[in-house]
């Protein structure tokens, strides 16, 4: 069994209905999720919505792909990929595509990994960190990727983490190095200080992130839903879309509850360029 870091493993431990095709299974089973058992237990008191969390930003984002994927050849590119099985996933669904994780941590066992449970695969893993990006770039070309075909970056679970001027800056520099169509889709923590948010929302966020922050000295940023769009706009991205946490949750499951109107830490947001 592979032994994942605290965060890694939580985020999986709050998931446990994403990810059951045949393959994403089997990569799960080779990974020790222990390390996250106590941080999920010291946040009970934020159930049920702890455990709605998660799949509903999974089912926003693989839906959103697939859109794009069922359109027509898409490289997708995951920056801060981490554990998830999400390439796994799609991969069995669209075979013939391109995959690009993109990470600083574990980025070869993950490779061996998926290399053994899909021996033919056409995922890729880059160990790099993405302030780097004249290395992410190198990296990302020797290994099929193409500056000419239409390309969707997942940044989910990382701008939350990164300071936002070297967050905007990355994704502007990958950007300007595809000529073609661009798509990208993620979330982004809530700041509860400066939108008007529910109680609930900002104990959610509270409970989770200070807790991630005492236990593994992670800093957290983040965005009012207008700056983050506005930082989508200046990039020339368009079509943006954003959800909270009630409107995942209905796309999802066809009801909002456990949600109220406009509750959520995270945002799940969805753009695309020409």
């Amino acid at each position: 069994m592979l032994p994942l870091s605290q965060t890694s493993a939580l985020v999986l431990i709050c998931d446990s209905i994403s990810y059951q095709s045949h393959k994403s299974k089997e990569f799960l089973s080779h990974l020790d999720l222990s390390a996250g058992q106590k941080m999920y237990d010291k946040v009970q008191h934020l159930k049920p919505h702890l455990d709605e969390i998660i799949p509903n930003r999974k089912f926003i984002i693989h839906n959103y792909i697939r859109k794009i994927m069922k359109a027509g050849e898409t490289q997708i590119l995951t920056l801060a990929c981490g554990w998830d099985p999400m390439l796994v996933k799609l991969h069995e669904e669209f075979p013939d595509n391109s995959f690009f994780g993109v990470d600083s941590e574990s980025i070869e066992l993950q490779q061996s990994l998926v290399q053994k449970i899909m021996p033919h695969s056409r995922i890729f893993y880059i160990n790099e960190d993405i302030s780097s990006i004249d290395k992410l770039m190198a990296k990302l070309k020797q290994n099929n990727w193409s500056s000419d075909k239409p390309t969707c970056f997942i940044v989910e679970g990382i701008s939350y983490y990164i300071f936002p001027d070297l967050f905007w800056n990355s994704l502007k520099a990958l950007k300007e190095s595809i000529n073609a169509e661009c798509f990208i889709c993620g979330d982004f923590l809530v700041d509860w200080d400066q939108q008007e948010v529910s109680a609930l929302t900002k104990k959610i966020g509270l409970g989770i992130f200070e807790m991630i922050k005492e236990t593994c000295r992670h800093d957290y940023y983040n965005y009012t839903k207008d700056h983050f769009t506005e930082n989508l706009k200046n990039l020339s991205f368009h079509k943006i879309e954003l959800r909270t946490q009630d409107e995942m949750q209905k796309e999802r499951t066809g009801k909002s509850d456990p949600w109220k109107k406009g509750e959520g830490h995270i945002y799940s947001f969805s753009a695309e360029s020409a």
